[in-house]
């Protein structure tokens, strides 16, 4: 029992080397985490080393009518305002009316006089009153006598009682007598209240009124109205009226004459206005910067015949960035212009008949130039083909003579730095407004076509009192041009491992078999590989990691031209004594900015070269490692072969 105690502790030290050696070696992987920085310089961005680019051409977009360019429909409308006719009856022919019927003589009959008002004979007013004595009247008791009357009786005087004298007893004995004193001496009577005699109310004589002696009214006649006399009307004798005769009006001959009054407009068009865009870009170049966080797992030890298998991730990390050299480019704004017109007016008044007058313009299809940049110019902005000095971003007037037409604002192509990551998709977008114009189009086609002022805006008098103003073609408002560009990089990184001596690899996960690559393999980092050693294990020197050639760079660009006018055309206005009357339109059509939007022109994808790669020392364990894992491993040996041989 002692000697297995001996040997336990015996091991117990060597137990300890081994595990303290197992733990300093590395156990079954390495694990390489790194910062890595991969970078490229003025790249193409159009495909690997070219300069190529693209060129666009829009075409016409704009107003047509009456049949467009070939003016195969003219449009035909108007007014027409004329009433009555060049001999017309004004007033009919009016005969004789009879106004005042005849009136024969009359004598009138004598009328008598007659009675107006009747006699009234006298009225009574008031009867006869006889003499009156009213009677006399004697006194008359109005109180009777009230005797007097006992309010309180007569009260006597009250006295108190009187007390006699309280004596001792007389006793006698034996003849002999004694007592009779005075205990008390008598108290003699006393008054109290003293006597209160009786009260009457006083006795109230009969009270009586006068005596009224009788009274003698005297006789009152009677009284009546005077007598009315009849009245009567004076008789009127007869007369005799004479004979009023009838009266007529006089007769009106009709009247003819030119009733034409009013006017008419007639307008003809057809035609076509609008723009077109050309545009197009060159050059500009990249550069890319990818910070990349990798990690790497590999084993710490190898054995022959035994495969490994190899992985790692790596993460773009978030302050990647594309640094993007501005393209050059050119943009060409034209207008186009095409019209047949025929404008007539006519006016008549009353007496002085009918005047007409005609204007006829036609235009054949004519197309000049708006505005022009192109950024590899010094002076990159011309307007009606003439260079003209401007500030980027700044708005530039279009004159003829004193009047503005137009306003053209340039912005050039900057350049762009910057970029947002989504896993591991660096992507960079940019949109710019290049060109901007605003006209009024028949200023510019005036001043481009050398035409004269009442050309497209004709005005016909007539009459002398009234006008027709045209406006033949108009068109207010302008084009906008931008450009937008959309480029994202995907990025893969490769790590390539390298060895002292040859090994056999296949990618991770596979069932092919292992194949020779020499003393390196490559693979993608997150896809992993599975290595193998036929011979001796070797050890790993060091490990590199570059871009895939398979990263691909996405270009994307697309035109933004956003047309924003109203077109007008063979319009006319009536003035009758300087007061518009009428006015119409023969074409009139608005564009808005949904027309013509975001054109894709060019889209690639293409590898990008140029990548610089990164190469890392591997970490290999120093002697002193190895020695102790085989001091420990023989000292285990050890302890275990003698316990087998104490036990035996």
């Amino acid at each position: 029992m002692n000697c297995n105690i001996e040997r336990q502790l015996w091991s117990i030290p060597a137990m300890a080397v081994a595990l303290w050696a197992a733990v300093t070696v590395p156990a079954n992987a390495t694990l390489y985490s790194d910062s890595l920085m991969f970078r490229t310089f003025d790249q193409s961005m159009w495909s690997s080393g070219a300069q190529a680019s693209w060129n666009y051409d829009s075409g016409f977009f704009g107003g047509t009518w009456g049949g467009g360019i070939a003016n195969s429909s003219p449009v035909n409308f108007g007014l027409n305002g004329i009433a009555g006719g060049a001999n017309s009856l004004i007033t009919p022919y009016i005969a004789p009316i009879l106004l005042v019927p005849e009136i024969p003589a009359y004598t009138t009959p004598r009328v008598p006089p007659q009675q107006i008002t009747p006699y009234v004979a006298p009225q009574q007013i008031t009867p006869f009153v006889a003499a009156y004595t009213t009677p006399r009247v004697p006194p008359k008791l109005i109180t009777p006598a009230v005797p007097a009357k006992l309010i309180t009786p007569a009260i006597p005087a009250v006295f108190s009682p009187g007390t006699p004298a309280v004596r001792s007893p007389r006793v006698c004995a034996f003849s002999i007598c004694t007592g009779g004193f005075v205990i008390f001496p008598a108290i003699p009577s006393v008054q109290i209240t003293p006597a209160i005699p009786a009260v009457y109310f006083p006795a109230i004589p009969a009270v009586f009124s006068p005596a009224i002696p009788g009274i003698t009214f005297p006789a009152v006649p009677a009284t009546y109205t005077p007598a009315i006399l009849a009245t009567y009307t004076p008789a009127i004798p007869s007369f005799t009226i004479p004979r009023v005769p009838a009266v007529y009006s006089p007769a009106i001959p009709a009247l003819y004459g030119d009733t034409r009054t009013g006017g008419s407009v007639g307008v003809q068009t057809a035609g076509a206005l609008g723009f077109s865009v050309q545009a197009g870009a060159n050059g500009g170049g990249l550069s890319l910067t990818l910070p990349y966080r990798t990690t790497l797992n590999l084993p710490d030890s190898y054995f022959t015949g035994q495969s490994y298998r190899v992985s790692g991730s790596g993460v773009l990390e978030s302050n990647a960035s594309i640094d993007v050299n501005a393209v050059s480019v050119s943009a060409k704004v034209n207008g186009i212009i095409n019209t047949t017109n025929a404008l007539s007016g006519t006016g008549c008044f009353i007496g002085a008949g009918c005047s007409t007058s005609t204007s006829n313009v036609n235009v054949p299809t004519t197309v000049f130039a708006i505005a022009e940049l192109d950024t590899t110019q010094p002076t990159p902005l011309k307007v009606l083909g003439l260079h003209v000095p401007v500030v980027i971003g700044e708005d530039l007037p279009i004159t003829v003579g004193a009047q503005t037409v137009g306003h053209v604002t340039i912005t050039t192509p900057t350049n762009q730095v910057g970029g947002s990551v989504n896993g591991n998709t660096l992507s960079l977008s940019s949109n710019q407004t290049l060109l901007q114009t605003t006209a009024d189009f028949g200023g510019i086609a005036q001043l481009a076509l050398g035409l004269p002022v009442d050309v497209l805006q004709p005005s016909l008098e007539i009459v002398g009192v009234a006008t027709i103003g045209g406006t033949l073609v108009n068109l207010q408002g302008g084009i906008n041009f931008g450009l937008s560009q959309d480029l994202s990089f995907d990025s893969v990184v490769n790590v390539t491992l390298n060895f002292d001596r040859d090994i056999f690899g296949r990618p991770a996960g596979s069932n092919d078999p292992f194949a020779s690559t020499g003393h390196s393999i490559t693979f993608e980092l997150a896809s992993g590989g599975d290595i193998m050693f036929m011979g001796a294990p070797g050890r790993l020197l060091s490990y590199t990691y570059s871009m895939d050639p398979d990263s691909l760079l996405t270009n994307k660009m697309s035109l933004s031209i956003d047309p924003l006018f109203a077109i007008k055309a063979g319009c006319y206005e009536l003035t009758v004594l300087a007061q518009s009357l009428a006015g119409q339109c023969g074409f009139e059509q608005t564009y808005a900015t949904t027309n013509l939007v975001d054109i894709s022109v060019y889209e690639t994808s293409f590898k990008v070269a140029g990548f610089n790669s990164v190469t890392l020392a591997a970490a290999v364990p120093e002697p002193e490692t190895y020695a102790l894992l085989l001091a420990g491993l023989g000292l285990v040996g050890f302890f275990a072969r003698r316990g087998r041989t104490e036990r035996g």
